[in-house]
């Protein structure tokens, strides 16, 4: 799920407000991979932060789990989102949209999802601070697909609007909530059509 997302800052309109000060360090018109910095919003700011989190107990600011991903379902008993889920340590995760891949080895489609009404996509997250230098990192979080995004994958990734934005990052939004979400204007389409 979700192996790579292009975060191209400028498609963002709907969202230029809470973005206007994205990280400098970050290039916002690549593809972004798991263990790569990305943006994601806390507060009122835009930070870096390693996509992948790092649980606080963890020996060193990595891990050997894929922990880019956190099912809502489970969000609250892995022991790697646990305490980020019950601290309310959530964030919000910008991208212009992300690539998910159909078909057999050698003949994949490469699927381009966004969201047709706003060229873009805030996806839920938890985040986390790791070691004496307090290094952030984020994983996004996702939750079965429904018919429509079914046919491109099993999961998706749990999708936030400016009406239900503030109720994920204040903690206000159960797991039930999150999993029942209606889908926004999500679209998909062969990246070759982009």
């Amino acid at each position: 799920m979700c192996g790579a997302y292009h975060s191209h800052l400028p498609a963002m309109h709907f969202w230029a407000d809470a973005l206007k000060n994205w990280p400098s360090e970050l290039d916002h018109s690549q593809e972004m991979y798991p263990s790569s910095n990305v943006a994601a919003l806390r507060s009122n700011e835009v930070e870096a932060m390693r996509w992948g989190l790092v649980p606080s107990w963890s020996k060193e600011f990595g891990s050997k789990y894929p922990t880019h991903n956190a099912r809502i379902e489970t969000v609250a008993d892995k022991p790697s989102y646990r305490a980020p889920w019950n601290h309310n340590q959530r964030c919000l995760m910008p991208m212009a949209g992300y690539y998910e891949w159909t078909g057999v080895k050698g003949s994949k489609t490469k699927w381009y999802i966004t969201d047709k009404d706003t060229d873009g996509l805030m996806v839920a997250g938890l985040w986390e601070a790791w070691g004496p230098n307090q290094q952030l990192s984020c994983t996004m979080i996702t939750r079965p697909a429904d018919e429509y995004m079914s046919e491109v994958h099993h999961r998706m990734l749990v999708y936030l609007t400016p009406n239900n934005a503030d109720s994920w990052l204040n903690g206000e939004m159960t797991q039930q909530e999150a999993h029942k979400l209606e889908l926004p204007n999500v679209i998909y389409f062969p990246d070759s059509q982009r």
